[in-house]
């Protein structure tokens, strides 16, 4: 039996992770987000641009093959490895945004939250299942994939636009140092909430539509044993987190001294978790987060699992947003139908997000004209979160290329849009707050003079 040779691979991480150095320090200079750095590499070192890799398994090379003798099992090996480190990039982001979120933090932001978070839900869902259906009619053969009906695309579809992205918005607030504001503060809780119930969505669509691929159960059942599993999952997620993990996993964990243990400990633990996810027909992903959550009941331990494995992530999560670009070829899918598909879909995301939880934001009392509009646009953003719905659309084929370039284009877009209306919209309320209070001040004077 011959030896499995990895050479080819290991020359593919080292000229994207140098590449990801430069692409990263350009990002900083110009003052944009990392991940939309990432992205921009993906297209250019994919089919788009140079062409070093693609992720279709059948022509997975075109340009280094002439240049350096590959052979097809190499080729192979490549993807195979690669489409590991994605999926090992999905469930270590989802892990990390698990071990920051904080249910005291929840219980703090009060009901201004849940409400912005609701309407940042409730109204993406059904403005995008409704697009579906308008696209559809439009243009069936760009939306719709071959087994697939319009509502099984529109229920994913619509399931992705509810996911917001909390580290764009959180970033510009750091910037403008904004992040003790009450607009802040509403966002976050409403973020955090937002992405809880955006995964938890995904996990039920996910199931629902593989039952139905699988044809052995009717709707009625499918629904039943994704719910019973969802309900088993989260009940033993609860006796974890309440019981077993702080009364017999964590006095052992306190008692060792081994320096690397809490990284192999919340390494072990996320990979059993992302494994009973699969086995009860939940989404990997969705056992990811949990994991981050349940350890995030001892603050101390998830903060020195968060420093040990950020190292590992720093440079594995990238591969990810990387792979978004290797998965689409631009001058294949930009076509003027696609411009339309992706324009619209881009209105419906943002306007859906900034009228939702902006409206809902104020009709709660939480904030008032002003910051519920601020509070619009930072839940507008879509980023990580909304890249893996969309990733696995298209691994599952619940996606066309057409869909997923759209909704890639989307985050894109809000990644350089919602920063910039963030930093004028500021600018302008501070300017109009001051001028008010200028003008109640001297009203005030006039009347005493008076």
């Amino acid at each position: 039996m011959a030896a499995v040779s990895f050479t080819f691979v290991f020359l593919i991480l080292s000229i994207f992770l140098i590449m990801l150095h430069v692409f990263h320090k350009m990002a900083k200079k110009l003052n944009q987000p990392l991940v939309l750095s990432e992205i921009i590499l993906g297209f250019l070192l994919g089919p788009s641009f140079l062409a070093l890799m693609t992720l279709d398994e059948k022509n997975p090379f075109t340009s280094l093959s002439p240049v350096i003798d590959v052979s097809s099992a190499e080729l192979s090996i490549l993807i195979t490895v690669f489409l590991f480190l994605v999926q090992l990039a999905e469930i270590f982001l989802l892990f990390e945004v698990g071990l920051e979120i904080e249910f005291d933090a929840l219980k703090k932001a009060g009901k201004g939250s849940v409400f912005t978070a609701l309407g940042g839900m409730i109204l993406p869902f059904l403005s995008g299942l409704l697009l579906i259906f308008l696209l559809t009619g439009w243009y069936e053969s760009l939306i719709l994939p071959l087994g697939f009906s319009a509502l099984d695309v529109g229920l994913f579809f619509a399931a992705t636009l509810t996911a917001t992205s909390i580290g764009i918005s959180i970033r510009t607030f750091m910037d403008l140092d904004k992040v003790d504001s009450s607009a802040a503060r509403i966002m976050i809780g409403a973020a955090v909430i937002d992405d809880i119930l955006a995964l938890s969505l995904l996990t039920v669509v996910i199931s629902i539509l593989e039952e139905e691929a699988a044809a052995e159960t009717s709707a009625v059942e499918q629904v039943f044993v994704i719910f019973i599993s969802m309900v088993a999952f989260f009940v033993l997620a609860i006796v974890l987190a309440q019981l077993i993990f702080p009364k017999f996993i964590m006095p052992y964990l306190e008692r060792e001294k081994e320096k690397n243990l809490p990284l192999i400990f919340g390494l072990a633990f996320l990979f059993l978790m992302a494994w009973l996810a699969e086995m009860l027909y939940l989404a990997p992903i969705i056992g990811a987060v949990v994991a981050g959550i349940i350890l995030r009941t001892n603050e101390d331990y998830a903060n020195r699992i968060l420093e040990q494995i950020s190292p590992l992530a720093h440079w594995v999560v990238p591969l990810f947003f990387i792979s978004v670009g290797l998965r689409v070829n631009l001058w294949k899918v930009i076509t003027v139908d696609v411009i339309i598909i992706a324009s619209l879909v881009i209105l419906v995301a943002v306007f859906s997000k900034l009228i939702g939880s902006g409206m809902m934001a104020r009709i709660s009392g939480a904030a008032d004209i002003k910051d519920s509009f601020v509070i619009g646009v930072s839940m507008a953003a879509r980023g990580e979160v909304v890249l893996v719905f969309a990733a696995v659309a298209l691994d599952l084929g619940i996606f066309t290329v057409s869909l997923y370039s759209s909704v890639v284009l989307l985050v894109v877009i809000t990644a350089i849009l919602v920063p910039t209306v963030l930093k004028y919209s500021f600018r302008l309320f501070d300017s109009m707050r001051a001028r008010e209070l200028m003008e109640s001040t001297s009203r005030l004077n006039k009347k005493t003079t008076d």
